[in-house]
């Protein structure tokens, strides 16, 4: 558990030191410039130098009575689950502070500079092929993929039902060996088909809702370039990683039917391939925020709250792209964005009584 702890805490704590750097080079802390010479400005440098000190000091205050927690022999599993998870909610939320003050600092700093290529009260819209070319979203009917591996494993199971055995391995370790046994029924061998229901459902609507999601740098059609490119392969992603986290359900739908597989040796190539996907992810990732402003950039900072919350009511967007990490983030000046947070919300509250009853 103390591994396990200082692994995720880690990468935690080191993914809101790099914060600044997974964002446009002409976004630092969620504020918006012209251009990617802000980066070089000495003003700026003092900020980030004074972010990654707050932010690493914080990380290892917290750390050192957690870890000291751990260290004791006499403790339940629960008071150590307990400390777990509290430990990784409060450092996701003390890493704030510091992204908040240094947004502060860079509004600013902002105010100081003179920079033509913002502008606040118009913006430019450019026509013809090359502009639709940009704005060409992710066909939908590219997710009825995710449909190929829930049919191979509800053929699988008609096929080899019969000739199941009575008692099939439902779990196993990481080292590839069945540690959890079940009767053979219609339930237990019905579950990995819903799982990738479920899965397919969620990539389908993430899928959707980024391929209409707008850039979080607007302006010009030069002001956010590689955004509708690199919107499209997010969502081609999706789907090569869902086709990939199916394939689990498929190989234990096989070892229900009692193939001889090796399954540590496809915990060590599933992790491979993950390993390598996120790699290829972060990559192009990187290449399209790393591309400046080619044109005029709008200066709409007053939309986002600290840097990171989006409120425009007079958007019709439900979800745009976050300024500062992957994905897309919900605006909450859209009213569907309240629905989906309190249907979220309800999801949690339910799942603990149920816990909790239990």
């Amino acid at each position: 558990m103390l591994i396990n702890f200082c692994v995720i805490y880690s990468l935690i704590a080191a993914f809101a030191v790099v914060h600044p750097w997974l964002s446009r080079k002409n976004v630092l802390f969620g504020v918006v410039f012209g251009g990617v010479q802000i980066r070089a400005n000495p003003g700026t440098k003092k900020i980030l130098r004074r972010f990654i000190a707050w932010s690493a000091v914080i990380a290892a205050a917290l750390a050192v009575p957690c870890i000291l927690f751990f260290l004791i022999p006499a403790k339940s599993d629960a008071d150590t689950a307990l400390v777990f998870t509290v430990a990784v909610l409060v450092l996701v939320g003390a890493e704030g502070v510091p992204f908040i003050a240094a947004n502060r600092a860079m509004k600013a700093l902002k105010e100081t500079i003179h920079d033509p290529n913002l502008v606040s009260d118009s913006i430019t819209v450019e026509l013809g092929a090359d502009a639709e070319k940009d704005k060409k979203t992710f066909s939908g009917a590219w997710f009825l993929l995710l449909m190929v591996p829930i049919a191979i494993s509800v053929v699988l199971i008609a096929v080899f039902y019969p000739s199941m055995p009575d008692t099939i391995a439902t779990h196993y370790n990481a080292a590839g060996a069945a540690d959890a046994w079940q009767a053979k029924s219609a339930g237990v061998l019905v579950f990995p088909i819903t799982m990738q229901v479920v899965l397919a459902a969620v990539f389908f609507l993430i899928g959707i809702f980024m391929r209409n999601a707008p850039s979080a740098v607007k302006g010009s059609p030069g002001a956010a370039p590689g955004y509708g490119a690199f919107r499209r392969f997010l969502n081609g992603w999706l789907i090569g990683f869902g086709l990939l986290v199916q394939a689990n359900f498929i190989i234990i739908i096989l070892l229900y039917a009692g193939w001889g597989m090796d399954m540590g040796a496809w915990i060590t190539v599933f992790l491979a391939l993950t390993i390598a996907s996120v790699a290829i992810l972060f990559a192009a990732f990187f290449r399209m925020r790393q591309r400046g402003p080619e044109g005029k950039v709008y200066d709409d900072d007053s939309r986002w709250k600290a840097g990171m919350f989006y409120y425009n009511p007079s958007d019709p967007s439900i979800f745009v792209e976050k300024r500062t990490g992957i994905g897309q983030t919900l605006n909450f000046g859209h009213p569907a964005a309240w629905v989906i947070i309190g249907a979220i919300a309800a999801v949690v509250v339910f799942s603990l009584v149920i816990s909790l009853g239990k």
